[in-house]
Parts: C-alpha cells; sequence; structure tokens
C-alpha cells in the first residue's frame, strides 16, 4: 500500500518530532515563502522525489500553501483537531481524507468564509486504531481545539464518541457511528458521521439490482465496520425476502479467503456483497475468479479505498465483469448525471484536489473529508462564535448541499447521508463509472 506523505511540503511534522502539525508550524501563512526559501535544494528534491518523483508535483502542492494566505488583520485563529489514518492498514484512505480537509480549510480561509474567523488545524495520525484516535482527540482538545475532524475508522469513531460528548467538543468523523447509529436521540450529543448510517441498504439494493437474486452472501471484516454493516445487511434482506445463505469473516490482515470462499461456493448464492477495506476487496475478487465463482460481487460503499487502479491490479483483468460497487458521488464524478445537485460541485473540487496533490483521490475519503470541514465551517459561520457547544448546537441544524450529499444532522439524527446518496457503479477502462 502507497502511505507516502503527499501533504503541502510545509505541512509536514517539524523536526522537533511532533506529531501534530498545524498551520502555524506548517507556515501556512504570508511567511510560507520564506521558509520554502530557506530550504535547500537537496531537501526539496528528496521531497520532491517522495511526494511523487517530480519537482512539478512539489510545485503544484507548494501553491496549495500559499493559498491560505495571510491573517488577515482583526480576525481569530482557532485551532480544529484533523484526526486521519496517516499509517496503517487504511492509510489510503485516511491520507486523502487530510488531504481533502486540508483543501477545504485553504478554502475557507482564503475566501474569509468564516467572517472574522481563520481555522488552524492540528493533523494527527490515527493509525487506525482506536487507541490511537482516542490519544490524539485527547491532544488536540488538551491544545486547544474547538472541534474535531476525524478519525478514519468506524472503530476509531466508535472509541471517540464518549471523549467527544464527555468534553463537549463536537467531532464530525469520517467514519461509520456504529453505536446505535437510529437511536433518537443520538446516544452520544457531540459526536456526527458524514457518512450514511443506512449504507447496508444501498448495498443491498446493488445486489438487487438488474438480476433475479433471491439469495446473498456475506463476506465481512470482522472489525466493527464490516460487523455493523453486514448486521444491517442480513436485516434489511430479511424484510426483503431475501435469503443469507452464507456469511464468512476473515481479519483485516487477511490475505488468503480461500476457505470463506469455497464455502460461500457451496452455499450457491445469486450475488455476494464484501464488506471489508484496504486490499481485500480486490483478492476476493481474484480468488473468487480462480475458484471459478461468476456470481456479482459487490464491493462495499467504503471499501474501494485503495482506488480503481490498484483494484484492477490486484483482481487481475479478468475477475472484474461481475464487480460491482456501491460508490459514492465523488468516486464516479466524471460519469455522474449532470442534473445530480453535486455534479458541478465536483467538476470543482476533484480538479483542484489532482491540481494540489498531482493525483486524483483514491475513493471516496478526500470528498469526505472535504465536506466535513465546510460542514464545520457552515456551522461556525451560523453559530457566530467559537464556542464549541454553540457550534454543536448549530451543526445539530445543518442543512448543506456537499460533494457526496445534502448533508443533514438534526437533535435526533447525526448521520449526514443516507442510502440514496450512494449509487451504483461497476468498472469500465480502468475506472469506475455510473451505472450497473
Amino acid at each position: 500500500m502507497d502511505t507516502r506523505d503527499t501533504r503541502p511540503l510545509l505541512s509536514r511534522r517539524s523536526r522537533r518530532g511532533s506529531d501534530a502539525v498545524t498551520l502555524a508550524d506548517a507556515g501556512l501563512r504570508t511567511g510560507a515563502s520564506l521558509i520554502v526559501r530557506r530550504e535547500t535544494e537537496g531537501r526539496i528534491m528528496r521531497l520532491a522525489r517522495a511526494l511523487s518523483g517530480t519537482v512539478a508535483a512539489l510545485s503544484s502542492l507548494l501553491l496549495v500553501a500559499d493559498a491560505s494566505g495571510a491573517v488577515a488583520a482583526g480576525t481569530k485563529t482557532v485551532k480544529i483537531g484533523l484526526l486521519a489514518s496517516l499509517s496503517g492498514y487504511v492509510a489510503s484512505y485516511g491520507t486523502d481524507e487530510r488531504d481533502g480537509a486540508l483543501l477545504a480549510i485553504n478554502e475557507i480561509n482564503k475566501s474569509n468564509a468564516i467572517p472574522g474567523v481563520t481555522l488552524q488545524p492540528i493533523v494527527l495520525d490515527d493509525k487506525g486504531d482506536p487507541t490511537a484516535a482516542v490519544e490524539a482527540a485527547q491532544q488536540a482538545i488538551d491544545q486547544g481545539a474547538i472541534a474535531i475532524l476525524g478519525p478514519t475508522t468506524t472503530a476509531g469513531t466508535a472509541a471517540l464518541a464518549s471523549i467527544a460528548t464527555a468534553r463537549q467538543v463536537p467531532d464530525i468523523s469520517f467514519g461509520l457511528l456504529p453505536v446505535a447509529p437510529h437511536a433518537k436521540p443520538p446516544a452520544y450529543a457531540y459526536s456526527l458521521s458524514i457518512e450514511p448510517n443506512d449504507e447496508a441498504v444501498g448495498d443491498l439494493d446493488a445486489a438487487l439490482a438488474g438480476k433475479n437474486v433471491k439469495t446473498i452472501a456475506l463476506i465481512y471484516d470482522s472489525n466493527a465496520y464490516g460487523q455493523s454493516i453486514s448486521d444491517g445487511i442480513k436485516r434489511e434482506a430479511a424484510a426483503k425476502g431475501i435469503r443469507t445463505v452464507a456469511s464468512e469473516a476473515f481479519k483485516s490482515t487477511s490475505t488468503d479467503m480461500t476457505p470463506q470462499l469455497t464455502a460461500i461456493r457451496s452455499a450457491k448464492p445469486d450475488a455476494i456483497i464484501d464488506v471489508g477495506g484496504g486490499t481485500t476487496p480486490g483478492l476476493i475478487a481474484r480468488q473468487m475468479y480462480e475458484l471459478g465463482m461468476h456470481q456479482k460481487l459487490v464491493i462495499s460503499a467504503v471499501s474501494f479505498g485503495i482506488g480503481a487502479v490498484k483494484f484492477a491490479q490486484i483482481a487481475g483483468p479478468n475477475a472484474l465483469s461481475n464487480v460491482r460497487h456501491t460508490a459514492f458521488a465523488e468516486e464516479v464524478w466524471n460519469t455522474l448525471p449532470k442534473a445530480d445537485p453535486r455534479y458541478a460541485k465536483l467538476q470543482a473540487v476533484i480538479p483542484a484536489f489532482r491540481k494540489a496533490y498531482g493525483h486524483d483521490p483514491n475513493g471516496y475519503g478526500a470528498a469526505a473529508a472535504y465536506d466535513a470541514a465546510w460542514v464545520l465551517a457552515d456551522a461556525i459561520k451560523r453559530a457566530d462564535s467559537v464556542d464549541s457547544k454553540k457550534i454543536q448546537a448549530a451543526l445539530d441544524q445543518t442543512k448543506y448541499q456537499g460533494t457526496l450529499c445534502l448533508a443533514q444532522f438534526s437533535p435526533d439524527s447525526h448521520s449526514a447521508c443516507h442510502s440514496d446518496s450512494l449509487v451504483v457503479s461497476k468498472l469500465a477502462g480502468g475506472k469506475l463509472v455510473y451505472g450497473d
């Protein structure tokens, strides 16, 4: 997995070794150009190779740093935590989330979207680990963060929920909120998620689309996300009269799913749904083909984080025709119907991301974090305050058209998106495209 650090040069970790990176530390202010000039040619070249192998790519990243501009006189700088998996098994998601959030924050600050307020992110690695996510959140809050964006994983989101509520600091997570997601009021007053709380509905609908499917099988990651979504799919299937004939779990680090797939093959399902991220979806597709299994394979909504190109490389060209993916709009941004309200936003955001970082986002993560940052900015503006409690109250009245969905929070719902924001996609020409 490529976990290279693709942040703008000046937002890298300081030489003091601190894991917290702020815009002040990063130099994303008027002093940025002075710091750049102090860098030696050798260091610039080394960082350029680490980022993308070209000096041109480094230059494009520096433009993002410069875009934040100077802090205008009379503005108040406030800190926000930005937690993402910059290492670990879902680093491909986390690096995109960090970069998507930083892109949005730079736009917010440059455009004075929150009059009189400049956002200063404290970037921390949650390592794809719940304990690390909690420690990072506490560190950000202790440093004065008035709100948190992230973490990446569902397990981290669950672990962080009680901390956010206890410290009364709102957290807009990039992961699913698995703790009683349908409870009214929400189980944790200060914990929100940019993800749909009914993703299972979209995953099942993708499996049923276009074919006479009466039975399904599940192969899922045994982590919190996999268990939560697979349980939801089973409930939805039963309600629709669809039988789940097999349900097999694997670990996030698994590389051989042959035992699970052999059991599923014996059950003869009409369609198979994979709920798990990292490299496992590609491995499952390849191993299904090797076992002579030709059923439709649906890759669940957040499980395509490595991107279509890497997925196809892992799965192999012969294993792609039966693959479908429950996609977020970002993943099919240039084949989405033009009438879709997300289309116009994505035509601006994806090229801006590419210009900043030298590549397209891998999956849904960049847009999720981009939206989360703008949702937070919208709430701070409406609250007309940087008090965490007032920001949370404003978040509970959110209605914001983002790139993923019409994001809505209320006192009774802390999931911004719903299953109707997901679309069925397939692989064509090495890319995900809209439609079945």
